[in-house]
């Protein structure tokens, strides 16, 4: 006779709340946005990275 394991279902996540699901949503829009934009072939080529930052009112950190 050969062992068996007996496997469990691992215990249920938490529910989100309405926060973390909300902040999921945006998210996930974003990337489909994302996504559409690439599709439809709207993407900018970055040579230099710190530059485009900077347009962008952000710095690398």
């Amino acid at each position: 006779m050969t062992a068996r394991k007996i496997m469990l279902d691992p215990p249920a996540a938490p529910a989100p709340d309405a926060d973390e699901t909300a902040r999921v949503a945006r998210y996930r829009a974003l990337i489909q946005e994302g996504l559409d934009e690439l599709a439809a072939g709207q993407f900018e080529v970055v040579e230099d990275i710190d530059a485009w930052l900077d347009t962008l009112g952000r710095r690398a950190a």
